[in-house]
């Protein structure tokens, strides 16, 4: 038996037109300007600056369907997979608890998921592991937070970020409906060098790991304090 007789054939003659055409459609919105079927969307910030706690604000108003903090429409209530790298399932639930009584949320869109803390993407029988808990609840999102600790001794190096990369890709391509997938990561410590000229700019590239990781991301936000 061929392993590989099940991957989809090459795009040719009809089938290239078809998917050419296809192509000029706008792609599907899960969350009007934030987030769209097949993404991925990668959000980092410095510790501490509230990354987790948005991305849980974005779970629970998706998956009532509500704007995304009040600015980003979403289409329809959304099926949202909060996938933890480290800690216990408490720390997402205690933020939900304290959200609730301003930020309303359906529990049965919820899926949060602690169980895979100690896992490495690196591992195959771990992706296998990961990627079954995952398509066994058929999610429109999937948050992955925070990246490093899917990865032991930290993320870096571009084979990481191309093992991330890759295994992304598998979980967009984990069940028939289209998904999206959301990146939480960590800034370094540090984000600004020198301008040349006296002063300081901010790194093109101020989060941990290679800028393979960016490049793997259909979109980028950096979020910051605000110093005020």
């Amino acid at each position: 038996d061929d392993p590989f007789a099940a991957l989809p054939p090459p795009l040719t003659g009809l089938t290239l037109r078809l998917a050419l055409d296809e192509r000029l459609q706008e792609r599907p919105a899960f969350i009007e300007g934030l987030l769209y079927e097949s993404s991925v969307l990668l959000l980092c910030a410095d510790a501490g600056a509230g990354k987790s706690t948005l991305m849980t604000q974005l779970a629970a108003q998706a998956s009532l369907g509500l704007p995304i903090f009040g600015s980003f429409p979403c289409v329809r209530p959304l099926r949202v997979y909060y996938l933890m790298s480290e800690r216990d399932q408490w720390e997402p639930i205690d933020r939900l608890h304290k959200m609730e009584p301003a930020v309303p949320f359906r529990v049965d869109n919820l899926v949060i998921d602690a169980g895979c803390v100690g896992l490495t993407l690196m591992r195959a029988a771990h992706r296998v592991a990961i990627l079954n808990r995952i398509a066994k609840t058929y999610p429109d999102i999937v948050i992955l937070d925070p990246l490093y600790g899917f990865f032991e001794g930290g993320l870096s190096g571009e084979d990481m970020a191309l093992t991330l990369g890759r295994f992304t890709t598998m979980i967009l391509k984990c069940v028939p409906q289209p998904m999206a997938v959301v990146w939480g990561h960590h800034n370094v410590k540090n984000s600004k060098q020198p301008d040349g000229v006296g002063g300081w700019a901010e790194k093109a590239n101020p989060f941990y790991g290679s800028q393979f990781l960016k490049a793997n991301a259909t979109s980028y936000y950096d979020i910051a304090k605000d110093k005020t």
